[in-house]
């Protein structure tokens, strides 16, 4: 495994004092990596700390000397209750480390637990009735930082089924073990929202749809400024008796640094997936699988898709080619070496080149043309409307 970290060591036991109620009890002694922080030796009171290397590789020396730093000592205790119509739980876990944690260097580390003892309780429930299932849990750290998340599914429609989820983590939660629903592998620094489908219209094509929005209260990894992103993904699949067809979209979005320029700039990174994969079954044993994917990746500041209607400005009297102007998504412009930036509206430009001698449109048709485009007061449209001279 490349994490060798995510484990316990040392015993548990399992008791069931009644039917329907379940306790489970557990002590943990180990050894775990961490980096040893500078010592400020002018201080007398200075005491040794660390913080947490969770990645697992010794590949080096550098990385080998960050092998079994960190004392861990974990307890818990886990209580539910299973009734017929629901069940709801509570659980206790409390962490000392030795030496102390302490943040790190990284500007994304500056929210990482502190000090040797951690004590964490949390409550979880589910329950359903009448199509709809609702689960959750919430959690609340030794710090007074809180993590929740709570969903909802309801299948009451045939041949369809929904699902809504809502988490929401604190930047100053963390929780050493945690395997929680999120954009990345640890419950911190995150909101966000997810909407789900399935779908089977017939008995052999089935359709799975799910949206993600999120956003992150302070720094991440290679995500200086705090951001937001989202998720899309659609997955088709056709299947018969001896084989089965699937197409695979996603969708990405996230914040990332842009280290390209003289300042640190947030940049929006893009990713699409496009995938066919076909499958056949040969014989019971032996299976014939062919894919074909498509990845698509895009990282800028701004995204600006070209829409696909062109308006023609044509000087008077000169048998010059056309002067194309073509409409961007923003409200920007391009005029042979004329660029302008977003704040600038079209009005503003479609003025100076009228004042230059070029016949444009009649003051109606401006009027129109204007009122339609996306810098105006309406947005009701992207594109403005296609006018004859």
């Amino acid at each position: 495994s490349t994490d060798e970290n995510r484990y316990l060591r040392g015993i548990a036991a399992s008791l069931h004092p009644t039917r329907t109620v379940t306790t489970e009890i557990f002590v943990s002694y180990k050894k775990t990596d961490g980096n040893l922080a500078d010592l400020d030796t002018l201080t007398p009171e200075a005491v040794q700390t660390a913080s947490l290397y969770q990645t697992g590789y010794h590949r080096n020396s550098s990385e080998c000397e960050k092998k079994h730093i960190l004392k861990e000592f974990t307890t818990g205790l886990s209580t539910r209750l299973n009734h017929r119509y629901f069940r709801i739980g509570i659980q206790l876990l409390h962490y000392n480390f030795s030496p102390p944690l302490t943040i790190g260097k990284a500007s994304y580390q500056q929210y990482n637990e502190t000090g040797n003892q951690r004590t964490l309780v949390s409550i979880d429930y589910k329950t359903g009735g009448y199509h709809f299932y609702l689960f959750g849990e919430t959690a609340r750290s030794g710090n007074g930082t809180w993590a929740t998340i709570n969903g909802l599914r309801y299948s009451g429609i045939p041949r369809l089924a929904l699902c809504a989820l809502y988490r929401h983590y604190d930047k100053g939660y963390h929780s050493h073990y945690n395997s929680g629903f999120a954009e990345y592998s640890n419950t911190t620094n995150e909101e966000g929202l997810y909407l789900g489908l399935e779908s089977t219209p017939f008995r052999n094509l089935k359709i799975n749809v799910y949206y993600d929005r999120f956003r992150f209260f302070s720094p991440r990894y290679q995500a200086t400024i705090p951001g937001k992103g989202q998720e899309i993904v659609g997955d088709v699949t056709f299947n018969r008796s001896r084989w089965d067809c699937s197409f695979r979209f996603k969708h990405e979005d996230k914040p990332e640094d842009d280290k390209t320029g003289e300042s640190l700039q947030s940049v929006s990174r893009v990713k699409q997936e496009y995938r066919l994969q076909f499958t056949y079954s040969i014989c019971e044993q032996l299976k014939s699988r062919t894919r074909t994917s498509y990845t698509r990746y895009v990282k800028t500041r701004r995204w600006l898709p070209v829409l696909s209607r062109h308006y023609v400005l044509i000087p008077p009297n000169q048998p010059k080619s056309p002067i194309p102007i073509r409409l961007l998504r923003h409200g920007q412009l391009q005029h042979q070496n004329i660029r302008l930036r977003k704040q600038r509206s079209l009005r503003l430009l479609l003025s100076r080149l009228v004042r230059s001698g070029l016949p444009l449109l009649p003051q109606s048709q401006l009027e129109t043309l204007l009122s339609h485009h996306p810098l105006s007061k309406s947005r009701s449209h992207l594109l403005p409307r296609q006018i004859n001279h």
